[in-house]
């Protein structure tokens, strides 16, 4: 019994070990109690590596976490009795593999004991697959895009495929057509002749004859023309089993060019094994004993075989299992002869049949293996063996489908071939082999333009692999040449390429179409040499002669034009006839000639200056005539030309002889200008075109009325006139303050000096006028006189806002002890509340009014220009009413700039409402800023170092200003809105701007809005580290020590008494200078709190005695206006710590406390 238990295990070990396929046995928690070789070889592993380990953590599976998931549960259905088959992706030793894996449960008295893992290589199968389907589907791109409409048609006529094309042409879905009698299709519905010649010809096909007739078809839009053909498709045995129809339009055969077609063929590699799926552990199974006797057989061994186990039990192998050479047909020797005598496993060829006793044939791949017992003697043998029948029945399929798909595209009109991505010729029909005598072997695996028929020249060579090469970079081509045949003859061809993309979009391979279109190039040649003819009647003419179109562009030119002008024609075609004038007054004038000659028809003679390809101009009479087709309509032109350059030699020898006058005047710094009596302009220096900008050619011939604002010919004649009649020069300028108009348009003023010269050969009178750009003249002159006006203000302001502040003072100050006194009363709390407010409101003003001149007390600070008009928005889409839409164009990365960001809200606010009241009705306010530099050129014009800026522009749609407004805008109480304006807003910016060491800049014209440019120096960052301050204020104000107030003004003086006495301050008083003076010597003084303007002596003046007698005491300046004295002062500290009036009484104790505290 034992032994038979060991055979029986023994045999089993074998069984599994002979199995090509996958097999492992797990426990029920999924736990790997045995594998055979076959998993174990292909990973690289040995039993001991898995054994014990969980299935799913094998390397077969651990590589891919959802692999790994998949299988641990595939482990636990099956332990609870279901049986799993799924297609999955392994890992082996050097790649991955796809196999068909099953796991079923051992179930022995209805309890589940062990689990079956079993998986069978099916990578080629699913590759196969999925090359089948991609076929299918790329023979449906290869005719789709075809310009030619392509069915393919069952012996009926019936539509298996059609393209695209017909289907767009008469917008019609596929499906309405598939499966549907070709000549019952909407295309031909309707027209019973084309109906019945579709049909003749379609049975004609059937036969075996190709036929061809011409048929009318119906398109969304009208009935066309086709030319229709149909031939058959043969199988081996020369069975018609399909046909191909293709409808191309005749005229293009007949006339100009046969419509290419685009084809798509493409096959991919003639690998056609299929994978066979196999069920259970996919094998068929056979075991022998040491006799080759027959000891046992699976269901699939039966099934293969055509012997049930019962009538196959102890029969010898080989009358059981009869395999044959597929090749040969002789008939194989048993597996199991080999075994025994090698004692190894046996392989057979890929290329055995077995005959099955039912007369069945099945190509199977198949192995043996020995049976041996614990000492190595051979028992048996197991023969493990599949069927691959259906490997071969593809491979026969994709054989046949190759000699279809040459069939379909064989005898069209069209040359196709499909070609690599690097140009290798993978396919052609016959139609190029038939035209060009050359063979298959000629061009297949070669790159195209390898192939004979382009061997005849390197250029076309070179075309077509360029063609090749844009059409592997996904591009379509077309592209007339030729091709050669074997006999050394030449056929045009028009050639085009297009590429083919797989799914993931890339370029797979390239579809090449050829139609033969000599006929059309033979007329063609025909027309070019009826032009050459013309071409040389032109060529002889012994003037320049050019043609052009109508849109004055060139189409001709003959030898004598190439000589004049310096161009060759290949250079000149399509380009402009102005390319050939100088300036652009010419080209007006020419614009001008040649509307008349539209309007007219009428030729027209010119005589005009021309310039050479080499930048030269020259002199030419040039005659122009219309072309005028049958319809009267003008179609183009003609121009003769004749250098009359030699006419001009005496006026250049003139001007040559004015050479040392010349330079004489172009070394002078003022502009001269030298015209004639009427005016027309001779000569001019050098000056005068950088002042003017124009050239002397430009403005030599001119009226010189065109530089001067307000004069027109008409005036200049009149003047002229004057001056002849009483040789008064003031008539035509002598010192007369003008405004020129250079070339840019940016007017400056100048003062005419005019002079006689000697009269012309011809006893005209000629004139000598100089003058100089007097802009920063006025400039400077109108800065002095906005600046004397700014310091005048400022006086007057200054003293107004002394008196005012000290007023102020009391008023808010008092405000403050009667709040600290009515504390307890809320309302009454609340009236001081108010009063404090007017103070404050009334100390703005002041602050406004100080900033009319250089003394208020600006607060500079480092400012981020894009932040504060950020944070300005809402106030100024508040003040400046919903009809007005702002818009900001804030530049990135804007540089910081140093100034009083209070006055530079201020400027914006007023700016910006003056442009709303310009805008009558809805409008738009636009605020730039950007950051740019400032050459000395630039920065010399606004009277600014060179260097950066920042510059914010705003800029309004209104009504706009003319010149003299323009030039007092920043004039203090100018103003143009009449009762509703006080004058006061730009001149406060333009304080502000000269404060901030800045420029300003107006552009405006009437009706053209407004735009204001101020300009900022970017502040310059000091990278040193400054000393962070210890000093702590504290929260208590109070204090015991003796202070000395100064102050003219006694309600102030009391003021400043009353709040400093209430903190406990010992306070002595002073109402003036010397009297502060004479309670110093008498008193010890810890601090004094000192006025700054006062009758007898100023506060500074005051502070320094106090510094040099008494150098403890610390001082504490105050004011409501200060000048310039403090400048006088060595230490600046006194005037950078003032505390301006009006004050609060909080202000003033914490000044005084912190300054009493601060360390020595």
């Amino acid at each position: 019994m034992t032994d038979k238990t060991n055979a029986t295990e023994n045999t089993l070990q074998a069984l599994l070990e002979a199995m090509q396929t996958f097999v492992v046995i797990l426990e029920t928690d999924g736990t790997v109690r045995f594998a055979n070789k076959t998993p174990l070889k292909i990973a690289g592993l040995e039993l001991d590596d898995v054994l014990g380990e969980k299935f799913w953590d094998c390397f077969w599976f651990n590589f891919n976490p959802d692999t790994k998931a998949n299988i641990q549960r595939y482990v636990h259905l099956a332990a609870a009795g279901e049986q799993v088959r799924e297609e999955i992706e392994v890992r082996i030793a050097d790649n991955l593999l796809w196999i068909d894996f099953k796991i079923q449960p051992v179930i022995e008295n209805g309890k589940t004991v062990q689990l079956v893992a079993e998986g069978s290589d099916i990578t080629e199968q699913r590759l196969l697959r999925e090359k089948n389907r991609l076929a299918q589907q790329r023979l449906q791109g290869l005719f789709d895009d075809m310009q030619s409409m392509v069915a393919i048609l069952d012996t009926e006529g019936r539509i298996e495929l059609v393209n695209n094309t017909p289907l767009k042409i008469a917008k019609i879905d596929q499906e309405v057509v598939l499966d549907q009698f070709l000549w019952l299709t909407p295309w031909f519905q309707g027209n019973a002749k084309t109906q019945q010649n579709i049909q003749q010809s379609i049975q004609s096909a059937a036969t075996g004859k190709a036929a061809r007739c011409d048929v009318q078809c119906q398109t969304a839009e009208s009935l066309i023309w086709l030319e229709f053909n149909v031939h058959p498709v043969f199988d081996d045995e020369g069975n018609v089993t399909q046909l191909v129809a293709e409808g191309g339009d005749p005229r293009a055969r007949r006339k100009v060019e046969i419509e290419r077609e685009q084809v798509l063929l493409e096959l991919e590699e003639r690998e056609q094994n299929l994978a066979i799926t196999l069920d259970s552990i996919g094998d068929a199974v056979i075991t022998t004993d040491a006799s080759g006797l027959i000891t046992r057989m699976n269901p699939i061994a039966e099934q293969l075989t055509g012997w049930s186990f019962t009538e196959a039990q102890r029969k010898p192998l080989a009358g059981v299992f009869a395999i044959f050479n597929t090749s040969t047909g002789e008939r194989l020797a048993s597996p199991i002869d080999k075994l025994m005598l090698t004692g190894e496993i046996v392989h057979l060829s890929n290329h055995t049949t077995l005959h099955a006793r039912d007369g069945r044939e099945f190509q199977i791949a198949d192995s043996a293996a020995p049976i041996r017992n614990k000492d190595g003697q051979i028992l048996g043998c197991i023969l493990v063996f599949s069927d691959v029948t259906e490997q071969y029945r593809l491979r026969e399929q994709a054989r046949m489908s190759q000699q279809r798909l040459q069939s379909l595209f064989d005898d069209m009109q069209t040359m196709v071939g499909l070609y690599d991505p690097d140009g290798t010729t993978a396919f052609l029909n016959n139609t190029p082999m038939l035209a060009t005598g050359f063979t298959m072997k000629d061009a297949i695996g070669k790159k195209l333009w390898e192939t004979p028929f382009f061997s005849y020249s390197n250029k076309a060579i070179a075309q077509v692999r360029q063609q090749m090469h844009s059409a592997a970079q996904g591009n379509s081509t077309l592209l007339d040449i030729q091709i050669m045949t074997q006999q050394g003859g030449m056929i045009w061809t028009a050639l085009s390429f297009h590429p083919v993309y797989d799914e993931s979009g890339l370029v797979i391979q390239i579809v090449g179409e050829a139609r033969d279109i000599t006929a059309r190039k033979n007329t063609e040649n025909e027309l070019h040499s009826s032009e050459r003819q013309l071409k040389r009647y032109r060529d002889q003419a012994p003037l320049a002669a050019i043609e052009m179109n109508t849109e004055r562009r060139f189409v001709a030119w003959n030898t004598q034009a190439e000589k004049m002008f310096g161009y060759t024609f290949s250079e000149i075609k399509g380009q402009p006839f102005d390319l050939l004038l100088p300036n652009d007054s010419i080209r007006t004038d020419a614009r001008r000639i040649w509307d008349e000659l539209e309007n007219t028809r009428d030729g027209a003679t010119v005589s005009s200056e021309f310039r050479h390809k080499n930048g030269n101009t020259f002199f030419a009479q040039c005659n122009t005539a219309p072309f005028i087709n049958e319809a009267g309509a003008v179609i183009g032109a003609c121009s003769i030309f004749q250098d009359i350059t030699a006419e001009r030699t005496a006026q250049r020898a003139l001007r040559t002889s004015e050479k040392t006058q010349r330079e004489i005047l172009d070394s002078l710094v003022e502009g001269i200008i030298v015209n004639d009596e009427a005016g027309t302009i001779l000569s001019m220096n050098l000056a005068a075109e950088k002042m003017l900008g124009y050239s002397a050619n430009e403005l030599i011939g001119q009226h010189v009325s065109m530089l001067l604002q307000g004069q027109t010919k008409e005036i200049y004649h009149h003047n002229m006139q004057c001056y002849k009649d009483t040789r008064d020069l003031r008539y035509i300028g002598m010192g007369l303050e003008v405004v020129a108009i250079p070339k840019t348009g940016a007017v400056f003023p100048t003062i005419l000096a005019v002079g006689e010269l000697s009269q012309t050969a011809d006893s005209k009178q000629r004139f000598i006028n100089s003058f100089r750009d007097l802009s920063n003249a006025k400039q400077q002159e109108e800065q002095l006189r906005r600046s004397q006006k700014m310091d005048a203000l400022g006086k007057l302001t200054g003293g107004i806002a002394h008196d005012f502040n000290n007023m102020l003072g009391i008023v808010t100050g008092y405000a403050d002890l009667l709040g600290n006194a009515l504390n307890n009363d809320e309302k009454l709390t609340q009236y001081t509340h108010e009063i404090r407010r007017a103070g404050e409101r009334g100390a703005n003003l002041t602050r406004k009014l100080l900033s009319f001149s250089r003394h208020a007390s600006a607060s500079a600070n480092s400012v981020d220009i894009n932040t504060l008009i950020t944070n300005q928005q809402h106030m100024l889409e508040t003040s400046l009413t919903p009809r007005i839409n702002i818009i900001y164009e804030l530049g990135k990365d804007i540089w910081p700039i140093c100034l009083d960001s209070d006055d530079l809200e201020d400027a914006i606010i007023n700016i910006c409402i003056n442009a709303m009241h310009a805008i009558e009705a809805n409008g738009r306010v636009t605020v730039r800023t950007e950051n740019i530099q400032l050459r000395s050129f630039s920065a010399k014009q606004k009277h600014l170092p060179r260097g950066d800026y920042v510059l914010l522009r705003i800029t309004d749609t209104g009504k706009g200003m003319n010149e003299v407004t323009k030039q007092q805008i920043f004039d203090p109480f100018y103003t143009t809105k009449g009762e509703q304006g006080t004058g006061l807003g730009l001149s406060q910016v333009y304080g502000f701007i000269e404060r901030s060491k800045g420029a300003i800049e107006v552009s405006s014209a009437p009706g053209q809005g407004t735009q204001l440019r101020l300009y900022f120096p970017r502040e310059q960052i000091n990278t040193g580290i400054k000393e962070s301050s210890n000093t702590t204020f504290q929260t208590n104000m109070k204090g015991n020590e003796t202070i000395l107030v100064v102050d003219d003004e006694a309600k102030l003086l009391d003021l400043s008494t009353e709040i400093l006495s209430q903190q406990g301050y010992q306070v002595l008083a002073a109402s003036n200078c010397g009297e502060a003076l004479q309670v110093l010597a008498n008193n010890k003084v810890d601090l004094m709190f000192s006025d700054v303007v006062m009758p007898d002596m100023n506060g500074y003046d005051l502070a320094l005695i106090v510094i040099k007698k008494y150098p403890d005491i610390k001082i504490q300046m105050t004011s409501g206006f200060t000048d310039d004295k403090q400048n006088t002062m060595g230490d600046d500290s006194l005037h950078q710590n003032l505390l301006a009036k009006p004050y609060r009484a909080q202000a003033l104790l914490t000044k005084i406390r912190a300054l009493l505290d601060k360390p020595e």
